[in-house]
C-alpha cells in the first residue's frame, strides 16, 4: 500500500508540474487567434457518382480558435455547420438515375486539429511586421452528427428506409492542407480543403440499398479569416523574422 501511495503521489506531482508549465506557457505566449470560416461541403458515398459531384456542393460556415505553442505548429478547435446532399439524378449511369434515391442532411462537426506550417511564423524582435504566405497541412479528430433521411420512390428498394443499422453520429478523422496569408499584423486569411473519413457507410443513411463495401466521406473547403488577439511581443503570428 505504501508503494502504491508513493507512486500515486509522484504521479500527481508530475501532472501538476506539467499543468503548471502548460498554463505558464499559455499565459506568457498570448499567441491566440479567433476566426470565422465560410466555404462549401461535398460528399462521397452511395449517392455520389465520383470523387466530387459539383452539383451536390452545399454551403458551410463555422467559428474557430487557434493556439500556436511553437513557431511552426498550431492547434485549432472549430465548430463547423453545413449541408450534405446526394441524388441519383446526378449520376451518369441510367440505371442509377432510375433507382431514384436522394438525401439531404444538416451537418455539424466539432473538430480538433494540428496544423504544420512551412515556413514557420516567428517573431523578429525588431518591431517590424512583414507579411507572409505559408503552406500548411493538417490532421485531427472530430465528432460529426447529421439529421437527414434518404428517400426513394415507392417499391424501388429491397430494404425499407431507415435501414436497421443506420446511425447519425460519427467519429471522423479530418486531413488536408491549404495556404495562409498573414497580410496585416493582427489579421490573416487562409484557404483550405480537407476530407473527413467517418469509417462508416451510413453518412447518407444508405448502405444495404447502395454499396455496403465502401465507406462514406465528406469534405470541407473554404476561406478562414482570423484575428490575432495579441499581434506583437512573442506571438508567432505577430511579427516576422527577416
Amino acid at each position: 500500500m505504501k508503494i502504491i501511495n508513493k507512486t500515486t503521489q509522484k504521479t500527481v506531482k508530475i501532472i501538476f508540474f506539467l499543468l503548471f508549465l502548460f498554463f505558464s506557457a499559455l499565459s506568457n505566449a498570448q499567441n491566440f487567434e479567433v476566426g470565422l470560416f465560410g466555404g462549401v461541403t461535398n460528399y462521397q458515398g452511395d449517392l455520389a457518382d465520383g470523387a466530387i459531384v459539383f452539383k451536390e456542393t452545399e454551403p458551410a460556415y463555422g467559428v474557430l480558435l487557434k493556439y500556436s505553442p511553437l513557431d511552426f505548429l498550431t492547434f485549432k478547435a472549430a465548430l463547423t455547420l453545413g449541408t450534405l446532399r446526394g441524388d441519383d439524378k446526378n449520376s451518369s449511369n441510367a440505371d442509377i438515375r432510375q433507382r431514384g434515391y436522394a438525401f439531404k442532411a444538416n451537418l455539424r462537426e466539432l473538430g480538433f486539429f494540428a496544423e504544420l506550417h512551412l515556413p514557420s511564423y516567428t517573431s523578429s524582435g525588431q518591431g517590424i511586421f512583414k507579411a507572409s504566405f505559408s503552406p500548411f497541412v493538417f490532421m485531427g479528430i472530430g465528432f460529426t452528427s447529421t439529421d437527414g433521411k434518404p428517400t426513394a420512390p415507392a417499391g424501388r428498394f429491397p430494404y425499407p428506409f431507415p435501414e436497421v443499422d443506420a446511425k447519425n453520429s460519427f467519429i471522423c478523422v479530418p486531413f488536408g492542407g491549404g495556404f495562409k496569408w498573414h497580410f496585416i499584423e493582427q489579421m490573416s486569411a487562409s484557404i483550405e480543403w480537407g476530407a473527413r473519413a467517418v469509417f462508416n457507410d451510413y453518412l447518407d443513411g444508405i448502405s444495404k440499398n447502395g454499396n455496403p463495401n465502401a465507406n462514406d466521406w465528406y469534405m470541407f473547403g473554404g476561406v478562414t479569416l482570423t484575428y490575432v488577439l495579441d499581434g506583437g511581443g512573442d506571438n508567432p503570428f505577430g511579427r516576422m523574422k527577416r
